[in-house]
């Protein structure tokens, strides 16, 4: 009986969102790697119901698919999709499991719960997609400060520096850069374009760079010894970033050595000598 009442509709709705989170990262794969900026319209010509535009959190979810990094044709009506047909299944499975079952009472509690999180998994699977692409962004932007520095000196420009990285990288900056420049080449402005990837990222590093780039242009200064300070002013915030989780790092382990390690070792010493004076007595 509590096989068919919980773990049943539990299990169905777990293997849903299993599925649509593996159709959604092929098909982000798919669209990344043989045609970056088509569309998929079939999906898109779904209507969607008022009560999902209106509560489905629809200017939140487009900011995070601005900074999540999928393809252009993920708008936010395909997520609103998504979320539409996923509760849709799991009320409709939800509904037989009490329809063939006369202890409806006890499937409140999962229905409510696998009802949130139908409603939640897009902008939970979007937050974690944008904290991963942070900090994959984060590991390489040094590098790709440095190399940009490196075409500028050989007395390449740069809008130049960034087709040829765009074309040598095949990481996550190759493919924002290759964007950029396909802005560029349909007739974007060049700032522009630099705000668009700025606003993909959604990072403080990246909005420092970009700004020191525009005033290096509007003001005349050498973009290599812009470039150059950005690349230390990067490394530095990163050393001091480490230095502070090296100085938190006693804080936090203060509280698993407190309740955790302190006990272990208390039993370990003075067990011997509870049992030596339990038996005396």
């Amino acid at each position: 009986m509590f096989l068919s009442l919980f773990l049943l509709p539990l299990i169905a709705s777990l293997l849903l969102a299993i599925a649509v989170f593996c159709v959604a990262r092929y098909t982000t794969v798919l669209l990344a790697v043989h045609h970056p900026f088509s569309f998929w319209p079939r999906l898109d010509a779904l209507p969607v119901y008022p009560l999902f535009i209106r509560f489905g959190q629809e200017h939140r979810l487009s900011t995070l698919l601005e900074t999540a990094g999928l393809p252009p044709d993920w708008k936010t009506q395909r997520f609103l999709i998504l979320k539409q047909l996923t509760v849709i299944i799991i009320v409709l499975i939800l509904g037989y499991a009490v329809w063939t079952s006369a202890a409806w009472n006890r499937l409140m509690l999962p229905a409510i719960i696998l009802l949130a999180i139908s409603w939640l998994w897009p902008e939970l699977y979007l937050k974690r997609r944008v904290v991963f692409r942070k900090r994959q962004a984060l590991k390489t932007l040094g590098s790709v400060i440095d190399l940009l520095r490196l075409q500028v000196e050989s007395g390449s420009n740069l809008e130049s520096a960034i087709r040829h990285l765009a074309e040598g990288r095949q990481d996550l900056w190759g493919y924002e850069l290759s964007r950029t420049m396909f802005l560029l080449d349909r007739g974007v402005a060049f700032d522009e374009a630099l705000d668009a990837l700025t606003r993909r990222f959604g990072m403080d590093d990246v909005n420092r760079l970009v700004l020191a780039i525009k005033q290096s242009k509007l003001l005349g200064a050498s973009l290599s010894d812009t470039l150059t300070i950005q690349s230390d002013m990067l490394r530095t915030r990163r050393r001091q970033q480490a230095e502070e989780k090296a100085r938190l790092a006693s804080v936090k382990i203060a509280l698993p050595l407190v309740f955790f390690i302190f006990p272990a070792l208390l039993i370990i010493y003075l067990a011997p000598a509870v049992l030596h004076i339990l038996q005396s007595f």
